[in-house]
């Protein structure tokens, strides 16, 4: 029997339906509009939906035909056969007849599908084998099961082993597909590798030791002595120009007075105020010498302290002094780089 005899098979009247709920009747009367239509995507959910609703034979045969004309061959020969069975309870000789006659001619234009899975693989009693994330049932293992034509992704797993997984794509029709799942597939996972696990231990469990602080006490009096050292280096400058002024101003005074004299008939080589400029230019160059010697003692002794002074000399006494008077400069330090 054709398709088409199938399909006028189920022209029958309305009293067909008359026990099923009207959600079934209009489920499959929505899918027989969109059969004769050709929307085969549309009209096969429609009738698989309706025989959910209230099992029936003409349903079956409706979904049946539906599918195979949208190339769903394995799926159409299913529905058949189910309907064959179906038709039969319901006394419906001609509804058999026509499913069985369909189901056998779809037989030899099925496609399948064959995952061949080792016996090691198969002793696992955890063993997972899944086609498209549904599992496969053990018995379907290492037998050819009718599929529609698709692609197909096969993965095999099983606790405490590494997931194997492939796809394949197998035609609609007579294409006959066969999935060997390697020995390899789903090996143990590598255990992590742990040498000398005690002295590691030992090592995670000592605290690490802080980074060694940069500003020790040393450091802390060296960088001092060096700010020290370089405002002394300026007060040499400003003394040391004052110094040259003075002397400067002092010549002036020798040239001004020359041929003066006074009451007792003495030059004069001072100016009004009663200090002289070379008493103020000795003074000045002094004080220039003490400041510029205790700006060299202070940045030599601050680098020093800067260099080598480390956190294990923080602990060690140190003492920095300096002492400046007009014609000389000191700088006392005590304790140990």
């Amino acid at each position: 029997m054709s398709a088409a005899t199938c399909w006028a098979a189920l022209a029958l009247p309305a009293s067909a339906f008359a026990g099923e709920p009207e959600v079934a009747e209009q489920l499959f009367r929505e899918g027989h509009a969109l059969l004769e239509q050709q929307r085969y995507l549309e009209a096969c959910p429609k009738f698989a939906e309706s025989e959910l609703h209230d099992p029936a034979s003409g349903t079956l045969l409706a979904l049946a035909y539906c599918q195979e004309l949208a190339g769903w061959i394995a799926s159409a020969r299913a529905s058949y056969a189910r309907a064959a069975g179906l038709a039969q309870q319901e006394n419906q000789p001609e509804r058999e007849r026509a499913a069985n006659e369909r189901a056998a001619a779809l037989a030899p234009r099925v496609s399948t599908l064959t995952i061949n899975v080792p016996s090691t693989l198969l002793q696992l009693p955890s063993l997972r084998v899944s086609q498209n994330g549904i599992d496969v049932a053990r018995t379907d293992l290492n037998a050819s099961v009718t599929v529609d034509g698709g692609v197909y992704a096969v993965t095999v797993t099983a606790t405490g082993r590494e997931p194997w997984s492939t796809r394949v794509t197998i035609g609609p029709e007579r294409d006959h597909v066969t999935v060997s799942v390697p020995e390899s597939a789903a090996s143990p996972v590598a255990p992590l590798l742990r040498a000398n696990t005690a002295h590691l231990d030992a090592t995670l469990l000592q605290p690490s030791e802080p980074a060694p602080r940069y500003w020790t006490t040393p450091r802390v009096l060296g960088w001092t002595a060096v700010g020290v050292g370089a405002v002394s280096g300026v007060i040499s400058a400003v003394f040391a120009v004052e110094t040259k002024t003075e002397q400067h101003a002092f010549e002036a005074d020798i040239r001004a007075s020359e041929g003066q004299t006074s009451p007792t008939g003495t030059t004069v080589p001072w100016d009004s105020s009663g200090h002289t400029h070379e008493v103020v230019g000795k003074r000045d160059a002094a004080l220039a010498q003490g400041f510029g010697i205790a700006s060299g003692a202070l940045l030599v002794s601050g680098a020093a302290l800067v260099l080598f002074g480390s956190e294990a000399h923080e602990h060690a006494p140190a003492n920095l002094s300096l002492a400046i008077t007009p014609g000389a400069a000191q700088l006392g330090y005590s304790g140990s780089f």
